[in-house]
């Protein structure tokens, strides 16, 4: 049986009645929406019985214009022989005096079922089960297009650090290469428009890059712009303590922190490189031995 479609042939049995359990009312929108998910159920067909209504007159409605609609809000329940609202089961604003086609309307007592449904379709309860429908599904539509374009800024983000890391990584890599300082007196990023003022050789070397290099130049003009910001704040707050201040508040990558962080990575990963290759060395150095025909020497081991 596929939801959101009348079915030809429906089965008698018990576990017919777990479609027709009707949520709480403090359930979460998903459960509700999950629930309906499963109907409309409308069957055609009884295996083992057979329909006491017309189900042209019971799943459609028909307009003026002498074109019918679907009830799409109707499901039949062939185990109890109930009609139900399914959207007032979930959506129904109000747990008193509600309509018997919420709790299930007996088909076979009831003396005018196709006038009790036209009524209740027509009932203001019904209207505002329908409109609390539409707005569950417009919130949940309007949270996927949010949560979709905060991974996709997420993603593009992740990708502008990672190109940033790299160069930064290169211009770490040649001081170190050249056996230069890194550090440099006045290392503050609000300041590094100031170019009287000498901020050391890794600062310098990424101002310099910067002008020849878009990814990198925005990353140093948004770092300058958030820290002149972060001291504004700092000034206006005076002794009190600053939301702007603290630990992972302004992230650069361009601080003696990050710097000592790389420089100690790209050192484990050459002592690392170091220590496997005098390993292979020493066994290219042991395995490898070859015989000379020389009466001063009679194997010859060749080293790296």
């Amino acid at each position: 049986m596929e939801p959101n479609s009348i079915s030809a042939e429906f089965t008698l049995t018990s576990s017919s009645l777990a479609f027709f359990i009707r949520p709480a009312s403090n359930e979460s929108v998903e459960i509700k929406l999950a629930f309906l998910k499963s109907h409309p159920i409308q069957p055609l067909v009884l295996s083992n019985d057979k329909l006491p209504f017309d189900p042209q007159k019971m799943y459609y409605q028909t307009l003026s214009d002498s074109q019918k609609v679907q009830r799409k809000w109707l499901s039949y329940c062939s185990y109890s022989k109930r009609i139900f609202c399914t959207t007032c089961m979930t959506f129904c604003p109000r747990r008193e005096n509600i309509s018997n086609l919420v709790t299930g309307l007996e088909v076979l007592n009831s003396k005018n079922v196709y006038g009790t449904v036209k009524k209740h379709e027509q009932s203001k309860t019904h209207g505002e089960a329908v409109s609390a429908l539409l707005q569950a599904n417009l919130n949940k539509n309007i949270e996927s297009c949010i949560n979709i374009n905060l991974r996709e800024i997420h993603s593009k983000e992740v990708e502008f650090n990672r190109l940033v890391i790299k160069r930064l990584i290169d211009i770490i890599m040649f001081i170190g290469r050249q056996g230069l300082d890194f550090r440099g007196k006045d290392e503050a990023a609000y300041s590094l428009e100031d170019r009287t003022i000498n901020h050391g050789n890794f600062l310098e070397l990424v101002l310099l890059i910067k002008d020849y290099d878009v990814v990198l130049n925005m990353h140093v003009k948004n770092c300058i712009e958030l820290s002149k910001k972060r001291k504004a704040g700092g000034k206006k707050n005076n002794n009190t303590l600053s939301q702007t201040r603290g630990r992972g508040s302004l992230v650069t990558f361009l601080s003696k922190t990050f710097i000592n962080k790389i420089v100690l990575v790209i050192g484990n990963l050459l002592r690392e490189k170091i220590v496997n290759e005098l390993k292979e060395a020493q066994s290219f150095r042991t395995l490898i031995r070859l015989p000379l025909y020389t009466p001063s020497s009679k194997i010859l081991a060749f080293s790296c």
